[in-house]
C-alpha cells in the first residue's frame, strides 16, 4: 500500500502535464497511470483493515476506518478543492494547489500506514 501511496504522488503530479498536451493518447496515458497506481493499492485495503481487528471488532472496526478515511477525503473534495479553484479563478490556475492536495492525501495515508504492524504471524481470532 505504501508503494501504490508513493506511485500515485508521482503520477498526481505528472498528471496535469500529460493531460496539458491535450493529445487524446496522453491523456489515457494520464488516466491508466493515476487509477492503476490508486487501485493498486485499494485492492488490498479491505483485507488490510479487517486482519487489523480481532473477529468480535471487526465489522465495526473495518466500518469505522472507512468512514474516516470517507470524512477526510470528503472534506479534500468538497472543502478544500472548490476553494483552491476560487481563490485561483479557475481550474486551470488551481492545478498547483491540487498537485499540493494530492500530495498531502498521499503524505497522509503512508504517515498513517507506518506505525501498523504486520500481521503475519499473529493469531487474530
Amino acid at each position: 500500500m505504501i508503494i501504490s501511496a508513493i506511485l500515485t504522488a508521482v503520477f498526481a503530479y505528472s498528471y496535469f502535464p500529460l493531460v496539458g498536451i491535450k493529445i487524446a493518447i496522453s491523456i489515457i496515458l494520464a488516466n491508466f497511470l493515476l487509477n492503476f497506481s490508486y487501485f493498486l493499492g485499494y485492492g488490498v485495503v479491505a483485507a488490510f483493515f479487517t486482519e487489523h481487528f480481532l473477529t468480535k471488532y471487526r465489522y465495526t472496526g473495518a466500518g469505522f476506518s472507512y468512514q474516516i478515511a470517507a470524512i477526510v477525503t470528503g472534506i479534500y473534495t468538497s472543502l478544500f478543492l472548490p476553494t483552491a479553484i476560487i481563490v485561483s479563478r479557475g481550474i486551470i490556475n488551481a492545478v498547483l494547489y491540487i498537485i499540493v492536495m494530492a500530495i498531502s492525501l498521499v503524505i497522509i495515508a503512508i504517515l498513517s500506514l507506518i506505525p501498523l504492524k504486520e500481521t503475519k504471524n499473529i493469531d487474530i481470532l
